[in-house]
């Protein structure tokens, strides 16, 4: 079987003077985290920033420079560094799947001057755009009603699932604390923690996933936050929602509810092989892959790989940049294999505009279907780029 390969364009002729030392420290701004990095006598740096041709950075981009062992792979943001370049002119190269390499002749000189922008064209491997609109919320699910009556803002404090993952808690009560006019006393010994909302002497009516808990106290420590989906506590009777209002006036001193976590039947990725991690090693492992034709590309296969139209892909827009109308992208690379399935560990990030819209599409991800890609009458595994466009609530037409 022939292995194609991509073809590589004509060398740019463009020269372009990066910062260098002669012993003396650069500061080159944005790409080198703000720091100042020394270079040897008669080296210098090459500090640059890879994007395509919409603007997008591109993340896993390996940059050499022939001849010698320099390499280094781009980050998230697009960003990279080269060390120990000798002074004068110098090639680099520029290589990622899923774009044209690249090679661009530099002037490695003794004047700073900004960092390198490089933009790599994109090659026909990406599936077609998939779009999730912010249209107006359908609320479904156990945790209906714990969603809409945070989004009516009716006057109750929220705490979403979001928030406890980014704050990791050690006891339930370490999230009340976060909300203002809660006050704590230790009581039976320090064994466990009395609750009062807004300076009230009776304790708050304490909900269990809709159900009132018993007439005694309950202390809410004895629930692990990592438990935990939600909660939403109303400082007083008047606030508090019908679906919430205990008898006999027991809401008075106000109401702690609780929304505890169904277990998600989705099958979990192995430590690490997320996309929220560094997406580096993975960009590395698809490029052996290809070059071995383990994997293949769209340019290499009879039938391409695509999402099956009968199973759903629907990423979820995310509560916070929904509220914030914020517009985001994110290009997900993987393999789907022979089977039609996302391979977990091959999982990784062209480019994302934000984290939340990265996790969105990580967790959409896990559970995608994918027509397999044939050749000569057998699926085989291949390496497919998936664009997703968040589209804000109010956007008239389609980016």
């Amino acid at each position: 079987m022939r292995k194609v390969r991509l073809p590589t364009p004509p060398l740019a002729r463009q020269v372009v003077v990066v910062a260098a030392s002669l012993g003396v420290a650069v500061l080159c701004g944005a790409p080198l985290g703000g720091q100042a990095q020394e270079a040897a006598p008669g080296e210098g740096l090459v500090a640059g920033v890879v994007h395509d041709a919409a603007g997008n950075e591109i993340a896993s981009v390996e940059v050499t420079v022939p001849g010698t062992p320099i390499r280094v792979l781009s980050d998230g943001r697009g960003a990279f560094l080269l060390r120990h370049v000798p002074l004068g002119p110098a090639m680099i190269r520029l290589r990622r799947l899923g774009f044209v390499p690249r090679t661009l002749e530099v002037r490695v000189d003794t004047v700073f001057s900004l960092p390198v922008d490089v933009a790599l064209e994109t090659l026909p491997i990406r599936l077609a755009t998939v779009q999730v609109r912010a249209a107006r919320r359908v609320y479904t699910g156990y945790m209906a009603d714990f969603n809409r009556r945070k989004d009516s803002n009716n006057g109750g404090r929220f705490i979403t699932r979001e928030q406890i993952d980014s704050l990791r808690p050690y006891r339930t009560t370490d999230l009340l604390r976060r909300i203002p006019g809660m006050s704590f006393t230790p009581m039976q010994g320090g064994s466990s923690t009395a609750v009062r909302v807004r300076g009230q002497r009776c304790a708050p009516l304490i909900w269990i996933d809709g159900t009132p808990a018993a007439s005694a106290y309950f202390d809410p420590d004895l629930i692990d936050p990592r438990a935990i989906a939600g909660i939403e506590i109303y400082s007083g009777i008047g606030t508090v929602p019908p679906a919430l209002t205990g008898p006999m006036m027991t809401s008075a001193c106000g109401t702690v509810a609780i929304w505890t976590r169904i277990p998600d039947p989705r099958p979990k990725r192995p430590k690490g092989e997320s996309m929220k991690g560094d997406p580096r090693h993975a960009a590395l492992r698809l490029a052996a892959l290809v070059d071995s034709l383990q994997v293949y590309t769209v340019s290499q296969v009879d039938q391409a790989a695509a999402l099956d139209t009968l199973a759903q892909f629907a990423p979820l827009f995310p509560d916070e940049l929904r509220r914030s109308r914020q517009a985001g992208l994110v290009v997900a690379e993987f393999v789907v294999d022979a089977d039609g399935h996302v391979e977990p560990a091959t999982v990784g990030v062209v480019t994302s505009t934000h984290p939340l819209f990265t996790a969105a599409v990580d967790s959409a991800l896990s559970g995608a279907v994918f027509t397999p890609a044939m050749l000569a009458g057998r699926a085989v595994r291949q390496l497919v780029q998936l664009p997703v466009h968040f589209v804000p609530p109010g956007t008239s037409k389609d980016d």
